[in-house]
């Protein structure tokens, strides 16, 4: 489904106050929100783009709040902004963001072969999901 203009300019408009909080952070924000989101430098250059339509996925916000450490009023700001540009009621954005969730890291060998590497991040991210998935449903039985 298309968004409307109105929802473009207001998902500009979070784009443009997030790319302005990260630029004036140390060197390094990219890389670290990459690490944290699981993704690469590209994507999160792409979210903090006004000019392109990348959003940043509500999975995200809880590691965008743990990297960027916004003061209140900031928190508040972006949350703001961020609810408004994707039609969200502000108080579900807030309690997903608020929901915490215990990370694990999982050592890797460096492999030789790029794609072999590829199969098994892929792998242990399938296995995870449905192993949480499964967990979840006995969890609430």
């Amino acid at each position: 489904m298309a968004e409307s203009q109105g929802n473009a300019d207001q998902i500009k408009a979070y784009k443009e106050w997030l790319r302005d909080f990260v630029n004036r952070q140390p060197r390094g924000m990219l890389a670290r929100l990459a690490k944290r989101f699981g993704t690469n430098k590209s994507f999160v250059s792409q979210v903090l783009n006004p000019k392109l339509p990348t959003s940043l996925p509500a999975r995200h916000l809880p590691a965008l709040l743990e990297v960027c450490k916004f003061t209140p009023d900031e928190k508040n700001r972006f949350l703001d902004l961020y609810s408004i540009a994707h039609g969200l009621d502000l108080n579900e954005v807030e309690s997903s963001v608020d929901s915490r969730m215990f990370r694990m890291e999982i050592a890797l060998p460096e492999f030789r072969d790029s794609e072999i590497r590829k199969l098994v991040v892929q792998s242990i991210k399938s296995n995870a999901e449905t192993i949480i998935s499964l967990a979840k449903k006995a969890d609430r039985n």
